[in-house]
């Protein structure tokens, strides 16, 4: 029969096979988990660069069920909503741009102002008016710059900003006033801009320069008093 001595008569390179064996076992298990790994997060890179670059609905391979699927899964809900956010954005650009240009190209005198009445727009036909005036409304205003209107507060055009500025607050529909300075006469049409909480955001104001039909209307009335006058 054997004994345990026969096992230890087993020749010891079959012994250093074995272990050879297993830890080879050991390696290609090691690996082949290694490269499970690696593929997904390979293709989880491969995603995220594409979302980099601007390619939103190449949509992620959501199949798998573990720990990689979650990971795919929170990397998909990402892509759709920056997806949809980009798409809005772009939208939105176009929208915008669509009316920036027709203000830039309207003849009325134009200027948008935001919540706290700083002045953000003025389109070209308003910089004409302004630089025409310009003298005058240097009387008024020193250092008055009509290059130089986007980014000024609309306080400056008023004796009381304060006031001015409550009255602009509170604004819920048209408001109608008129600046007049030496031989420069302005009307300007302030309306609030809501948002759609209902919060005001801006203000848009359109001027129009009634200077030569007041120098107009003045010669009339002088003519007319002279000729009473006799």
């Amino acid at each position: 029969s054997l004994t345990f001595s026969h096992y230890d008569q087993v020749p010891q390179n079959i012994v250093l096979s074995m272990l050879a064996i297993g830890a080879f076992s050991s390696i290609l298990a090691g690996t082949l988990i290694t490269l499970r790994s690696i593929r997904p997060l390979r293709y989880a890179i491969d995603k995220l660069q594409q979302i980099t670059q601007g390619n939103y609905f190449d949509w992620v391979n959501t199949e798998r069920e573990d720990e990689f699927g979650q990971l795919l899964m929170a990397l998909r809900a990402m892509q759709t909503q920056l997806g949809f956010e980009v798409m809005d954005a772009r939208d939105q650009a176009t929208r915008t741009g669509r009316i920036k240009a027709a203000l830039d190209n309207a003849s009325a005198n134009v200027m948008i102002a935001d919540a706290g009445n700083n002045v953000i727009y003025c389109n070209p036909s308003l910089m004409a008016t302004f630089k025409r005036r310009g003298d005058a409304l240097r009387t008024l205003i020193p250092d008055f710059n009509s290059e130089q209107m986007v980014g000024q507060n609309m306080d400056r055009f008023h004796k009381n900003p304060k006031h001015q500025r409550d009255l602009v607050a509170d604004l819920r529909s048209p408001h109608q006033a008129s600046l007049s300075v030496a031989d420069c006469h302005l009307n300007f049409t302030a309306t609030p801009i809501f948002d759609e909480q209902n919060h005001r955001i801006g203000t848009v104001m359109e001027w129009l320069d009634r200077s030569e039909q007041v120098a107009i209307e003045d010669e009339v009335h002088h003519v007319v008093e002279c000729a009473r006058a006799g």
